[in-house]
């Protein structure tokens, strides 16, 4: 009786989220105000120019005592609080074309997962956090967000973790994912090499975070739905013993 349970739950959870996501995909596609796909982008993308046409990342009202944080509907875009180094991956978008910031971290994901192999139980839970309004709201704005649980997923997979989260320091915990394997810091030397031809912007960025206000350290709450599902890879490839030919490891064989 606990054997079928333990394989038919996991079944009819991940039918339930298939149904819940259909449902809100039809929602979302029948609702959806125009220019509010991937408004997030399109102010990243605002910001990526100015600062290639040398008016600074950061808005002017950023850099001038307290502030109260605005989101994408802002009449002058989204106030941004990421360190300068997403620029590396904001600037190339500022001529692809938008599908791709959606297309990119979306293979990134599907590669990790063929790779890991999820579980039924980890599949469950991996869709019962992505049908959550935070982690499909995420998405339909085009959040920087998505990009860093595509990297974090993959990263589970070959093993750098959680390394690039960095490029959100109010998500820190989920930094930490890997941080004792080798990888992790090379990705982590990697990132602050990139942020090197940036430093003027980054001696800008402790006053951008420490002037904010209207969020605080819960203005990053949102993600953390999106970003717990590589964590809940992680914490479920600690806990059984995957294949070594699925994971890319510092270990090498007989790990």
């Amino acid at each position: 009786m606990m054997e079928r349970l333990r394989r038919d739950v996991p079944i009819f959870g991940i039918g339930l989220c298939l149904v819940a996501l259909a449902y809100a995909a039809i929602t979302i596609a029948g609702t959806l105000q125009p220019g509010a796909l991937g408004v997030d982008l399109h102010s990243y993308q605002d910001a990526a120019r100015s600062w290639l046409a040398g008016d600074g990342f950061y808005h002017a009202r950023q850099l001038v005592g307290p502030y109260q944080i605005v989101g994408a509907e802002s009449p002058t875009s989204a106030d941004v609080l990421y360190p300068p180094t997403l620029l590396w991956l904001l600037v190339p978008f500022t001529v692809l074309p938008d599908l791709l910031w959606w297309a990119i971290p979306t293979a990134m994901s599907a590669w990790a997962l063929w790779l890991i192999r999820p579980s039924r139980w980890l599949w469950f839970g991996i869709l019962a956090l992505l049908v959550l309004p935070p982690s499909l709201s995420i998405i339909v704005r085009g959040n920087p967000a998505m990009w860093l649980a595509a990297f974090t997923l993959l990263g589970v997979a070959y093993g750098w973790g959680g390394a690039f989260v960095l490029l959100k320091p109010s998500l820190l915990p989920f930094a930490l994912i890997g941080v004792t394997g080798r990888k992790w810091w090379l990705v982590a030397g990697l990132l602050a090499a990139l942020t090197l031809p940036l430093l003027p912007l980054l001696s800008q960025y402790p006053q951008v975070v420490l002037d904010s206000r209207g969020g605080g350290l819960l203005y990053s709450l949102g993600d953390v739905p999106l970003l717990s599902i590589p964590a809940l890879a992680w914490i479920s490839s600690r806990s059984r013993n995957w294949p070594c030919r699925l994971l890319v490891s510092a270990s090498g064989p007989g790990c």
